[in-house]
């Protein structure tokens, strides 16, 4: 019988933390942004990954500072990472909507 997989086998601590967090340093060796979601009213926003310590978790910024959401003032954040997927952000959706 096979073991089927689900989306909580890549997470630890009972769905709360990936399973292998990246840090900031390996976040900017990939080429990677930072993505910050507010929880409470969806806005979002990418930044770059200047200003953080080589050694912070990625997932973990959004506890280490005191960031407010500017559209509703929320706390409530999530910061991920984003990855390059083909050059700027977006580019690669051109050739799809052409079509």
């Amino acid at each position: 019988m096979q073991h089927k997989r689900n989306n909580r086998d890549m997470f630890t601590d009972a769905g709360k933390r990936p399973a292998n967090p990246i840090t900031v340093a390996f976040a900017r060796e990939s080429g990677c942004r930072l993505i910050i979601d507010c929880l409470r009213c969806a806005y979002h926003e990418v930044v770059g990954l200047d200003g953080f310590g080589p050694d912070e978790l990625v997932v973990d910024l959004h506890k280490r500072r005191r960031w407010s959401c500017p559209r509703c003032g929320g706390t409530m954040l999530e910061t991920r990472p984003q990855y390059p997927a083909f050059g700027e952000a977006g580019e690669h959706l051109v050739g799809l909507e052409e079509k």
